[in-house]
């Protein structure tokens, strides 16, 4: 496995964040557990502490399968159940939209975007 891609982006006023992560050359079960670390940790890096995410907006998700795969959004279910591991339902479980598509750029498998609301300083 291996996490590229990692950016982050804030609004104007500050109060929101996004982030986003990919992971390369890893089984799907895998993929969302570690984009999810990858963003977080991205988060926790440009805010300077994960307590200033006030809650998680949404996330849209992207996995790498064939046309007959239909259970695209399990694969993302790894992911939603880590942010509610590491925030909490009540900050991590936010609005989730997944999309299989059949190549993502760079032959990654699993993509995800992120969008935090965040507390000022």
């Amino acid at each position: 496995f291996s996490s590229s891609g990692c950016c982050c982006c804030r609004s104007k006023s500050n109060r929101l964040a996004s982030f986003s992560s990919r992971a390369r050359s890893c089984p799907a079960s895998l993929g969302p557990p570690y984009t999810s670390i990858a963003a977080t940790l991205a988060a926790r890096h440009a805010l300077g502490s994960l307590s200033r995410i006030r809650s998680i907006i949404k996330s849209l998700n992207f996995v790498a399968c064939e046309p007959d795969f239909t259970d695209i959004h399990k694969v993302s279910s790894g992911l939603s159940d880590l942010l509610v591991e590491v925030f909490g339902e009540e900050i991590g479980l936010g609005g989730r939209a997944t999309v299989g598509v059949q190549t993502l750029a760079d032959n990654i498998c699993f993509e995800t975007w992120i969008q935090f609301s965040i507390r000022d300083n």
